[in-house]
């Protein structure tokens, strides 16, 4: 015989035996030649079943979730969102601690730049003439100083009260120095003359 006729023929005789037991399952008379007796009632071995689970289960011990002085939840201690969910109380009070961390922090530094700034001294860079001076001459009429310079490619005569290109103010002449007053920055330039 082939293996596929063996498979044919076991399947054939699995269907008759399912059959007859079917057949003597629904016939009224009381029958014991049933082949599958102990598997045919399903509800009833379910059932079975189901209640030994449940006096497994009964017969656990029983779990207690109160908790004492050492295990309790203290103030400070951290909560984890994934069991407890979040709690709003601690997440508004954690925001208004970070936000006055944020403002002092803001303030400290405000603080420190006064500090800063009321400690540095400005540096001044000392003004200078920026023309070449050529000269002193004395005015014939009324006997004033005057000076002659060169300034941006002009030449200008220039005696004490004087502007120049509202950059330089001469404010004295005298036969061994020349100061002259920066405007911008209000520093005196003093030009020290050689003897001749």
């Amino acid at each position: 015989m082939s293996e596929q006729k063996r498979l044919v023929y076991m399947l054939v005789t699995v269907c008759l035996l399912i059959a007859a037991n079917v057949y003597v399952q629904m016939s009224d008379g009381e029958s014991s030649t049933s082949f599958f007796e102990g598997l045919t009632d399903l509800e009833e071995s379910w059932s079975e079943k189901l209640k030994k689970s449940m006096n497994d289960i009964q017969a656990m011990p029983e779990l207690s979730f109160h908790m004492n002085k050492a295990g309790a939840e203290s103030e400070e201690s951290e909560r984890n969102p994934f069991i407890f969910g979040l709690d709003m109380v601690r997440e508004d009070e954690q925001k208004d601690r970070l936000a006055a961390l944020a403002a002092a922090r803001v303030e400290m530094e405000e603080q420190r730049q006064e500090v800063v700034e009321s400690e540095v001294e400005p540096v001044v860079a000392k003004a200078t003439f920026n023309g070449q001076f050529l000269g002193t001459m004395e005015n014939a009429k009324t006997g004033a100083m005057l000076i002659s310079v060169k300034y941006q490619s002009e030449y200008h005569v220039l005696q004490p009260g004087d502007t120049l290109d509202d950059t330089y103010k001469l404010v004295d002449v005298t036969p061994e120095r020349v100061r002259l007053l920066a405007l911008k920055s209000g520093q005196e330039i003093d030009i020290q003359l050689e003897a001749q």
